[in-house]
């Protein structure tokens, strides 16, 4: 599908709290594919976008955390569900499926151990 991208205005929770992602996440996306943020791409001015918004919600959400956990996978999961689901491919011919192993395919561009 050729769908031209137009830029939205970020739009985060006051208080963009993880507990807020992943509440958001869980009542809203409940029944979608988890995404391994292992693979992304996308024409320029949509990556721009993209990563903009994920450094903001870092910022938010994890300026102060001393853990060793990122929230990368879920920052990138609630970005991608609620702002970017309508750009979002995934699947054949994109990507096989995770720890699958399907070695033998051809018919897709990213190959998943």
């Amino acid at each position: 599908m050729n769908k031209k991208y137009k830029s939205q205005n970020i739009i985060l929770p006051e208080s963009c709290a993880k507990s807020v992602v992943k509440k958001s996440l869980n009542l809203t996306k409940r029944y979608e594919t988890l995404l391994n943020c292992g693979i992304i791409g996308g024409n320029a001015s949509l990556m721009f976008d993209f990563i903009k918004r994920l450094w903001s919600i870092h910022q938010h959400a994890n300026y102060a955390n001393e853990t060793a956990f990122t929230g990368d996978m879920g920052a990138f999961n609630y970005l991608v569900r609620t702002q970017f689901n309508e750009q979002l491919r995934h699947g054949a011919p994109v990507n096989t499926v995770f720890k699958m192993y399907e070695n033998e395919r051809t018919d897709c561009w990213f190959r998943h151990k």
